[in-house]
């Protein structure tokens, strides 16, 4: 085996040695019968050279014979010289053709050589393709160690394919089954919801009855008693909410009627219905209640139930129809007053939910949140149709029917943003001294009112964006962050509420403080009374009554006060 193997290599380089040499093969054929041939030359050169002597030694012996002839001589000299000229005639050719041969070795010497140089140049190219033969051998060893990695990377993969297919698989059944569920739960809630509102219009309307019967009963008992009138100088009822009918709003002169504990805690915000019939209250106790303000004295009316956390504020719509309360477990709720019905109950808020406005189209909600979001909302799909992202916790809204139902809201970083329900984006805002707490839009549509932090009201245009008045006045300090204000039925009159438990009032024509009780020498403005609470909200109802109303916010007695 190691013979055959000696063999072989030794056949493997001889012929690669006779491929290497079998270029110059013919050159040295030709080389050697080149030798060959001038050494046979030199061989006759050297024969005819001897030749040449002897035929010389011959014509030197007979020229000097005496016994030859004269005429024997003669020939034989022409003849050698004969002889001598072929000679020298032979010797010129031998010559010629060495001449030549030399030539032909002078060029075949230097194809030699030029041979040698090629053949150098091909060793070294030879030599060159070895070493890149060795360098592709090398890389085809790497690659072919990288394609075995990447067959083990990629079975790998593959491997971890499948596991992730199956636990995609099984997430996926995981995911149906829990979206089976979320859809029972949602079909569940949405049956046990229908149930509670079911029951929540259910006990209003068995309180509406009795309150309806407790009235009728009353109706009754007052009817079956005279009732004598007095009349005071000027010829008016005595003080009470629906009496005048003057067309000319007057300042509040006196507490007219007063409620404490009207809720089972704090109240925070009040507001009259279009018509004046109503006051609605909204309180921590998480109910919205409804009160006639009549004789001196409040009269429940209706108690609306249904939020799961306090009530922030409360708003009718155009029509007087709708009332909207929202509340802080992030949700607004729609009921229909006349009836005490819960008609809707709008999610999507992420924070409590601190303002509410109706738009002049009864189906159109706006809503403003700690979450620093307004949503619009549409009450017949019950649905959310525009978010508007303020950058700003909102603390109040209100709403221009006159400028296209302009959207105004006032937020914790002191500015008024102004928004257009139509459009996408912000139409305009305003930067006032600080913190907005309360908003309102006077009847004509174009002027706002707006309490800050810094202790004013500020009564702005609208249209021009531009402040008209800054109300102040000593002793006028805002004591919440959500204190409201609000204007006049004719929006002469500004009013609020301090932490002193007063109510002030301005002309929101020339900026100045009104006196509630006639002229006063001081430069305080007097309050209009004292109010059992430090008040969060002031309305003045929408009628030619001489009246206000505004609501004490006080955790150990939380009370209504209704003044004319």
């Amino acid at each position: 085996m190691e013979k055959s193997a000696w063999a072989e290599l030794i056949g493997l380089r001889l012929k690669q040695r006779s491929a290497k040499e079998h270029a110059f093969a013919a050159v040295i054929t030709a080389f050697n019968k080149l030798q060959d041939r001038l050494e046979l030359t030199k061989q006759k050169n050297m024969h005819l050279k001897v030749e040449n002597d002897k035929l010389k030694s011959e014509l030197s012996s007979k020229l000097g014979n005496p016994d030859g002839t004269l005429k024997s001589s003669g020939l034989s000299a022409q003849l050698m010289e004969q002889k001598q000229l072929a000679l020298q005639e032979r010797e010129l050719e031998f010559l010629r053709e060495k001449d030549k041969l030399n030539t032909q070795l002078h060029g075949l010497l230097n194809d030699l050589h030029d041979k040698d140089r090629e053949l150098q140049s091909r060793d070294a190219q030879l030599l060159a393709a070895k070493r890149r033969a060795a360098e592709l051998q090398d890389e085809v060893q790497r690659l072919r160690s990288e394609i075995e990695q990447l067959r083990d990377t990629n079975q790998t993969l593959t491997d971890e394919l499948q596991a992730n297919q199956l636990a995609y698989n099984q997430v996926e059944a995981s995911m149906k089954r829990l979206a089976d569920e979320n859809a029972d739960l949602i079909q569940r809630w949405m049956e046990h919801k229908g149930k509670m509102a079911t029951k929540v219009n259910k006990q209003n309307e068995e309180a509406l009855k009795k309150q309806q019967e407790r009235v009728r009963r009353e109706l009754e008992e007052a009817a079956s008693e005279p009732v004598n009138i007095h009349l005071d100088a000027s010829g008016s009822d005595s003080p009470g909410y629906g009496g005048g009918g003057g067309g000319v709003v007057c300042l509040p002169r006196r507490l007219d009627a007063a409620m404490d504990s009207a809720h089972d805690g704090e109240v925070n915000g009040v507001r009259w219905s279009p018509s004046g019939r109503l006051l609605a209250s909204a309180g921590t106790d998480r109910k919205v209640k409804l009160w006639a303000v009549s004789g001196g004295r409040f009269e429940l009316r209706g108690s609306l139930t249904g939020s799961n956390a306090s009530v922030n504020s409360v708003c009718f719509d155009s029509e007087d129809q709708l009332l909207a309360a929202p509340s802080s477990d992030y949700a607004v709720r729609v009921w229909s007053y006349a009836d005490q019905r819960m008609r809707a109950c709008l999610t999507g808020h992420s924070n409590k939910v601190l303002a509410a406005g109706f738009l002049s189209l009864g189906n159109r909600l706006v809503t403003g949140s700690h979450d620093r979001t307004l949503k619009l909302w549409d009450l017949r799909s019950r649905a959310c149709v525009k978010t508007v992202f303020a950058g700003s916790s909102c603390n109040d809204l209100a709403v221009s029917p006159t400028l296209n139902d302009l959207i105004i809201s006032g937020h914790f970083d002191k500015k008024v943003r102004l928004y257009d329900c139509r459009g996408e984006s912000g139409v305009g805002e305003m930067q006032l001294a600080g913190k907005v707490t309360g908003l309102d839009v006077a009847t004509d549509g174009f002027k706002l009112l707006a309490a800050t932090r810094d202790n004013q009201l500020c009564v702005l245009d609208l249209r021009s964006r531009l402040l008209l008045h800054d109300l102040r006045a000593d002793g006028f300090h805002i004591g919440l962050d959500h204190t409201g204000c609000c204007f006049s039925p004719d929006g002469q009159f500004a009013a609020a509420g301090t932490e002193q438990g007063e109510l002030f009032v301005w002309s929101a024509i020339t900026g100045s403080w009104r006196p509630a009780c006639g002229p006063t020498s001081s430069s305080r403005p007097p309050p209009s009374s004292a109010l059992p609470g430090t008040p969060a909200v002031a309305a003045w109802p929408p009628a030619t009554d001489p009246a206000t109303s505004a609501c004490g916010l006080d955790p150990l007695n939380p009370s209504l006060t209704h003044q004319i």
